[in-house]
């Protein structure tokens, strides 16, 4: 009996590291597979530096909080990727809120959404009743995102010191998926990832224009340009099966995964 205590007390102790969120640091590089709150996320190839953690709150709406954790690759100072994990959550009693907030957001945002604009290249949205799973593919104007950004009240803060901070090389051009799933009958809380690349530091040929509108990777644009919407095409394959991958960490139910037959993966 006290043989099998033992092991009964060394299988717990193991089975909780292996549960434990990963400590995150700054300044520190991590790789593989993390698990942040209840969302084991792995990391794209390579080694990711660690910007640290930052929560802020939701103001329109209250008691929600978003808890986001950011990690960037480098290459000679250059700003070669960049992602972001958030959480979103409240006190436990105003689940419904995170619904309400999400389901005006990706519908009807008034500066973002996920529902198509000319600026987006790809997206889809599923909702229903307070639930919703959304993908979303886009290029970005990186000065204007960063210094410039449509929401008056998204002062860029946390990012514009990391560039200070590491002295980093912003490109003209980043391409950005984003993937965002909220379900009250699976979790009380909502997570979303925001992954972006600098495509000329992942196999595409120089960005010519950095402008928003002008971009050759704006969906007016992008036919001018064979080779880039060969690359945009594959970048939305590519995103797409991450979300899947997404939906399955989160243990989406099956009726509310998205459906991607229209880029036959």
């Amino acid at each position: 009996m006290k043989k099998f205590s033992v092991l009964l007390f060394v299988f717990f102790a193991l089975s909780q590291n292996i549960l434990a969120n990963t400590k995150i640091i700054k300044d520190t590089y991590y790789e593989g597979e993390i698990k942040f709150y209840n969302l084991k996320y792995n990391l794209p190839e390579g080694k990711w530096l660690s910007l640290g953690k930052y929560t802020y709150s939701i103001g329109q709406i209250p008691n929600i909080g978003i808890s986001c954790i950011d990690f960037i690759q480098l290459e000679k100072k250059i700003l070669k990727s960049s992602l972001e994990i958030c959480e979103i959550h409240t006190n436990g009693t105003y689940t419904n809120y995170i619904g309400m907030y999400l389901n005006k957001y990706l519908i009807k945002g008034r500066y973002d959404s996920c529902t198509l604009r000319s600026e987006y290249y790809y997206t889809k949205l599923w909702t229903k009743g307070m639930s919703s799973n959304c993908f979303r593919v886009r290029h970005i104007d990186v000065n204007k995102e960063v210094y410039f950004p449509d929401d008056p009240e998204d002062t860029m803060t946390f990012t514009r010191k990391a560039i200070r901070d590491y002295a980093i090389i912003i490109p003209k051009t980043m391409l950005a998926s984003s993937h965002i799933y909220f379900a009250p009958n699976v979790s009380d809380r909502g997570y979303e990832v925001h992954y972006l690349i600098n495509p000329e530091l992942h196999g595409a040929s120089e960005t010519l224009y950095a402008d928003e509108n002008k971009s050759e990777y704006h969906r007016n644009n992008i036919e001018e340009y064979p080779s880039k919407k060969r690359f945009m095409i594959n970048w939305t394959k590519k995103s797409a099966k991450e979300h899947q991958f997404f939906e399955l960490k989160l243990r989406a139910k099956g009726k509310h995964k998205l459906n991607f037959e229209d880029l036959d993966l």
